[in-house]
């Protein structure tokens, strides 16, 4: 048995640096061998997981979004078609509306128009009744034809076209017109006809120029040349009547572009829109 110290402590070291070295060699080729292809096997599976998640959860993701965007896509068309539709119907509403509108403007002013001649031969009536020249008006229309005669005879001129006016009958009108020509109500030395009973004249000669239209045209165009505006009375009712004038000329060369007369007729409705602009 070996019982010195020295040799025992270098017995010792020698077992102890065997021993470290053949352990650390263990430990090192255990690491290598056994932990490290764990640790790689745990990476390698680790970042596989990570990796799908990552992919299924993108997959997922977009599968949203495109889900997302068809049904924004149809809600959004949807809406569209829905403002299309709307706008639509307010742009046939209000083109409704607005025809509606213009036929009522229409129809009033029409009514509008309609009342004033009303009013402007009420007032010329009265005009005639207080100028004394006018006899009662008969009802029978021979009655009163042979009377209009009588005073064409007589050289009673302007009776003759009150009382024919005043009767509110145009065949009565036309056969003093027919009767009477117009140079001789129309003179150079001055009208026969007074103020009131040629605004009454126009108004019922033009109120239709479909018929008699030549010597309607010679009168209207004489009496609308002689026109007063100094006058009050003419003042205050020449536009009305010539407004009713020059509409029935223009409706009289829309319907007979092609008359003998439409040039005749045309020159009248020019004079007639200067006086309304005057």
């Amino acid at each position: 048995m070996v019982r010195s110290k020295p040799i025992v402590d270098l017995l010792a070291s020698s077992l102890t640096g065997a021993a470290s070295a053949s352990m650390e060699q263990l430990y090192k080729d255990t690491f290598v061998k056994v932990a490290v292809p764990l640790f790689e096997n745990a990476c390698s599976t680790m970042f596989n997981q990570i990796n799908e998640a990552l992919t299924q959860g993108l997959k997922e993701y977009v599968k949203e979004a495109e889900l997302y965007s068809t049904k924004s896509n149809d809600r959004t068309n949807v809406e569209l078609m829905t403002m299309q539709s709307a706008s639509e119907h307010l742009t046939v509403t209000a083109q409704q509306f607005t025809n509606t509108v213009d036929k009522e403007t229409k129809r009033l002013n029409d009514m509008v128009q309609e009342l004033q001649r009303t009013v402007v031969s009420a007032n010329l009536n009265n005009g005639s009744m207080r100028s004394g020249t006018v006899t009662p008006a008969f009802t029978d229309p021979h009655l009163l034809q042979s009377q209009l005669s009588k005073m064409i005879s007589q050289g009673q001129i302007d009776a003759a076209f009150q009382q024919a006016l005043s009767a509110s009958d145009l065949s009565l009108v036309m056969y003093v017109c027919e009767n009477v020509p117009p140079q001789k109500v129309f003179r150079d030395d001055g009208c026969l006809l007074q103020q009131h009973v040629l605004l009454s004249l126009i108004q019922q000669l033009s109120a239709d120029m479909s018929q008699h239209t030549d010597i309607k045209h010679r009168y209207l165009e004489e009496a609308v040349m002689n026109l007063d505006s100094s006058n009050l009375n003419t003042r205050e009712h020449m536009p009305v009547v010539l407004r009713g004038l020059h509409k029935q000329l223009k409706v009289f060369l829309s319907a007979n572009p092609n008359s003998k007369l439409s040039k005749n007729v045309r020159m009248l409705q020019m004079a007639t829109h200067s006086l309304l602009n005057s």
